[in-house]
């Protein structure tokens, strides 16, 4: 059974300078929501819906997952410690940890590590995912655990502002 691999970088947060909070505490804006949002709708519309969305735990990554399961079908959501911080390689670690049952999944993180991750992942090394962007990843590998550089096709990366006018 192929496997598709949705990325999702979160939705725009509160600017890092101008909050008195820690980084990780930041929070989506009222632009970060909506395009989580319009992002969801757009996933479950094409029929990619994930069966397990891994989130990292900071607050505008969980926010973003949280609005798009919304929008498909509520699947369940596993907060992850380890992709906070995180480097491709540690999230390669926990796609090829996944049950060969799931067929769709979906990684809510931060860049540069998502972005190296589609590069490494497809063997393209221009890929630019700006907030609340989705990129489309799929193989023909049967196994999780199979997976290696250049296993994964790009089908598509969709940028919210494309079809949000939310300023």
């Amino acid at each position: 059974m192929a496997k598709t691999l949705l990325v999702l970088r979160h939705g725009k947060a509160e600017p890092a300078g101008n909050v008195d909070k820690a980084d990780f505490d930041r929070e989506l804006t009222a632009r970060g929501e909506s395009n989580s949002l319009v992002i969801g709708d757009y996933i479950s519309s094409n029929g990619i819906t994930p069966e397990l969305i891994i989130s990292s735990q900071a607050a505008r990554a969980i926010g973003t997952a949280r609005n798009v399961a919304s929008r498909c079908g509520d699947p369940e959501i596993e907060e992850s410690e380890f992709m906070y911080g995180a480097y491709s390689t540690d999230l390669l670690d926990i796609i090829t940890g996944l049950d060969d049952a799931i067929k769709t999944v979906m990684l809510v993180g931060h860049n540069p590590a998502l972005e190296n991750l589609v590069d490494e992942l497809t063997d393209s090394y221009e890929t630019v995912l700006k907030t609340c962007s989705l990129a489309i990843l799929k193989t023909t590998k049967k196994s999780w655990a199979d997976l290696m550089h250049g296993d994964f096709k790009t089908i598509a990366i969709q940028n919210p502002r494309d079809f949000d006018p939310t300023p």
